[in-house]
């Protein structure tokens, strides 16, 4: 994506700084910040991925602009001398911003042509005392993991955007929750929030009738929002990835719609609201396996990978032969032992899956629990401490009249093995498993303690 910048306008004042960053995965401006008295007090932009970034100082009055989704800053009308005195900004859409600050200082105009404003750039201290302008073709109008839908209703209200606000960190979504009448009067959308607790975002006003919640099971998913709407939105209506669907809340106004996506589920919603829910879209995120169940699995012991302990002295007995001729002797003791198993297992940040399997040809317990992973990973450690309690027979020819040392040696070794599995995959976006075959992975860090008897 290309970046170009403009000159600096202003003075010397002031630190440098610049906004530069990945304009393809940030995504587009969506507001525009603006302190402003007799000068600029201050420029902040915030980005679709929910990236906030500020310069100057904390005087003047604050004008916050929003950009409608498809708006861009096309060209820029500005006064300045020692600073920054005014700016103007000219949007895509025809829409003049400003001007904001006073009028001291010398006029300046700087047009992107067919580009956009992509970031700022400049000095600032209490003030904003230079700025300049890098602009380049347009950036994606949401960040690249996510697809945004066509907006249902009018231009009334004001912007609200739930997976912008919380900076792109929200989970799936748990419950919906409306009000309505002839139209949708609110919409309050509770997701998983990324420690885990629910987060509620609430639009529009207290009108119409309020509704029992719409909750989501932990493997249901919203695959399509239909509805009705005209200059508002009128209805509303959820239908998950099992089939089940909500009722349809507000009225019969306004023209039909449907927001859904072949191979994704809807991950949140923006739209326009104010007494009423003005306007509404849909992010989708690509559906993923929320629930993996494995049918068979094979480890293949032929490339397995040893990682060899130290080994470790349980109990030391004196064997003795009081006969002079040498002596078979044979003596049981109890043994403990500690098995800290560390498997190390990989699971994703969306989702997981832990599947227990037989493994006796390898390892002194019945079952292991590993993972298997998918997507963006990364490392995790499960661990658990058994304490086990062995009879063991110690056994060795004495010489007569002689006494031997028998030690118990416990050794803990490491095994890493690879496996294959065949599995069904369940996506969200689906009602029915996916059987899917030659799954591969690796099982790190299987420990396994073996016994041994050393005599001196």
């Amino acid at each position: 994506m290309t970046t170009k910048n403009t000159d600096v306008f202003g003075g010397h004042g002031g630190s440098e700084f610049t906004d530069t960053h990945d304009v393809a995965s940030w995504g587009r401006i969506t507001q525009i910040h603006i302190r402003h008295g007799a000068e600029v007090d201050a420029i902040a932009t915030t980005y679709a991925n929910g990236q906030y970034l500020s310069h100057g100082g904390t005087g003047g009055t604050l004008t916050t602009i929003s950009l409608r989704d498809d708006e861009f800053i096309t060209s820029v009308d500005l006064r300045s001398g020692a600073r920054l005195d005014q700016i103007t900004l000219h949007s895509s859409k025809g829409v003049t911003y400003g001007p904001y600050g006073g009028n001291g200082g010398s006029p300046h105009s700087v047009s992107f042509g067919s580009d956009v404003l992509q970031y700022f750039f400049g000095r600032s201290g209490a003030r904003i005392d230079a700025i300049g302008f890098a602009y380049g073709t347009k950036p994606p109008v949401t960040p690249g993991t996510y697809t945004r839908s066509t907006l249902q209703g009018g231009d009334g209200g004001s912007v609200f955007d739930d997976l912008a606000v919380s900076g792109y960190l929200l989970g799936k979504i748990k419950q919906v929750k409306v009000r309505s009448g002839a139209r949708v009067d609110r919409l309050e959308v509770t997701y998983a929030g990324p420690q885990g607790s629910p987060v509620t975002y609430s639009h529009g006003g207290n009108g119409g009738d309020d509704h029992p919640a719409f909750i989501l099971n932990d493997d249901e998913f919203i695959t399509e929002v239909s509805g009705r709407s005209g200059g508002r939105l009128d209805q509303i209506q959820f239908t998950l990835n099992t089939g089940r669907k909500s009722i349809a809340y507000g009225g019969g106004g306004g023209s039909p719609f449907s927001l859904k996506s072949a191979d994704g589920v809807i991950a949140s919603f923006f739209g326009r609201s104010g007494a009423e829910i003005d306007a509404a879209g849909v992010y989708f995120a690509k559906a993923i396996p929320s629930r993996i169940e494995i049918l068979s699995m094979e480890f293949d012991t032929q490339n397995f990978f040893v990682q060899p302990s130290t080994p470790t002295v349980l109990a030391t007995i004196k064997m003795t032969n009081n006969q002079s001729q040498p002596q078979t002797v044979s003596t049981t003791q109890t043994i403990s032992y500690t098995n800290t198993d560390s498997t190390n297992i990989s699971i994703t940040n969306e989702a997981s899956v832990a599947f227990k399997t037989s493994a006796n040809f390898i390892v002194e317990k019945s079952e292991l629990t590993v993972g298997y992973k998918l997507g963006v990973t990364y490392a995790t450690q499960s661990t658990q401490s058994v304490t086990n309690t062995s009879a063991f027979t110690f056994s060795a020819t004495v010489p007569g009249n002689s006494t031997i040392t028998a030690s118990c040696v416990a050794q803990q070794d490491k095994y890493d093995v690879p496996w294959t599995a065949t599995a069904l995959v369940y996506y969200q976006n689906q009602s029915q498993p996916e059987r899917v075959t030659n799954l591969k992975g690796v099982l790190k860090g299987v420990q396994v303690v073996n016994l041994t008897a050393v005599y001196n």
